[in-house]
C-alpha cells in the first residue's frame, strides 16, 4: 500500500516534492529501479537518499553536515557494535523480535507472541500493487540491474559496508543468545 492510502499524506507529498526539486536526480515518479538508471544516464553523483543510514547511529551534532560533521561510517559502526544492547534486520524481523525480546525483556516481553498473532491477520502481500504515486505496477523488488548500477556508485560502499556489519553484529548476538538452537529444534 503507498504512503498516501496508508495515512501520510503530509510525508509522501514532502517527499515528492524534495525529489521534484532535484530535477533530473530527483527521481520523482519514478520507482526505486527506474530511479537508478534513471540517476545514472543522468551523471548524477549526489546520495540517493538525504541521510545514509549509518548516520542514525551517531550522536546529535555529528550528522553529516552538521557543523563539525564528526560522523563517519566507522564511528558509526563502532557504536553500532558498543552503545545497543541489540540490532535487529528487516531480513529476519521474526527472529530480531525474539532477540530483543531476550536482550530487552523489560520493552519486549511477550513480543514474539504478539509479533505471531499480528502475522496470522494479516494479508500474504499487503503491499498494492499499484502505487499511485509513481503510476506504476512494480512492488517489492529491486531489478539486478538496479543492484549492480547501485555497487558502482562511491557513495554506496559505505551503505554496503555498514548494513554488512549489522548483519554481522545481528547474527553473532542471534547465535551467542542460543536462538537459532531454538529456531531449529522448533
Amino acid at each position: 500500500m503507498d504512503p498516501v492510502a496508508r495515512g501520510h499524506p503530509e510525508w509522501a507529498a514532502n517527499a515528492l516534492a524534495a525529489q521534484k526539486r532535484r530535477g533530473p536526480c530527483g527521481c520523482a515518479y519514478q520507482e526505486f529501479s527506474e530511479c537508478v538508471k534513471t540517476r545514472v544516464s543522468n551523471n548524477c553523483t549526489s546520495r540517493l537518499f538525504d541521510n545514509p543510514q549509518w548516520v542514525y547511529f551517531c550522536m546529535p551534532g555529528d550528522e553529516v553536515g552538521s557543523r563539525e560533521a564528526n560522523c563517519t561510517v566507522e564511528l558509526a559502526v563502532h557504536r553500532m557494535k558498543t552503545c545497543y544492547a541489540a540490532i535487529g534486520i528487516t531480513e529476519e524481523l521474526e527472529l530480531s523480535v525474539a532477540l530483543f525480546e531476550q536482550k530487552l525483556p523489560a520493552w519486549f516481553h511477550n513480543a514474539s507472541r504478539v509479533y505471531a498473532a499480528s502475522r496470522s491477520h494479516r494479508h500474504s502481500n499487503p503491499t498494492s500493487y499499484f502505487n499511485t504515486l509513481t503510476n506504476s505496477s512494480m512492488t517489492r523488488s529491486v531489478s539486478n540491474e538496479a543492484k549492480a548500477l547501485l555497487g558502482k556508485m562511491p557513495w554506496f560502499q559505505e551503505e554496503r559496508y555498514f548494513h554488512e556489519q549489522v548483519v554481522r553484529r545481528f547474527w553473532r548476538d542471534v547465535a551467542a543468545s542460543g536462538l537459532l538452537d531454538a529456531d531449529e529444534g522448533g
